[in-house]
């Protein structure tokens, strides 16, 4: 009984919590954009980003022996950080992470809908920086 008690305790700091990674989220990115030079802007990396919108964060790859899995999204991430600069990957990263929090949001209502949206993508940028 008392574990069931605990643990809605802890749900009523589950907004609040997830409305915080969505301003540190914001604030890292308005430093990355004040901090960090413009990239330069071509076809492929143009194609980069669609392919990365579009096919990539609906395929994971699971790792052996660990718990977890890695999207091809954040593959494609790294090369756009690698290619194009910081600033490229951490703007593809929120984009990656709004069109995700749509795919996941699916059936929501509108409140609802706004905070897993701009959680996940202010999770993708906080955990690139």
């Amino acid at each position: 009984m008392e574990t069931a008690l605990q643990l809605t305790g802890r749900q009523k700091f589950k907004d609040p919590y997830k409305w915080l990674i969505v301003a540190l989220g914001a604030v890292a990115l308005g430093f990355a954009v004040h901090s960090l030079p413009m990239p330069r802007f071509d076809f492929r990396l143009m194609l980069l980003t669609a392919v990365t919108m579009l096919v990539s964060s609906r395929f994971s790859v699971q790792i052996p022996r660990v718990n977890t899995s890695v999207t091809v999204s954040d593959t494609f991430i790294f090369l756009v950080l690698l290619l194009y600069g910081g600033l490229a990957g951490i703007m593809l990263a929120v984009v990656e992470g709004l069109c995700s929090g749509l795919h996941l949001s699916k059936g929501l209502g509108t409140g609802k809908k706004i905070l897993i949206v701009s959680f996940n993508s202010a999770m993708m940028l906080c955990s690139r920086r």
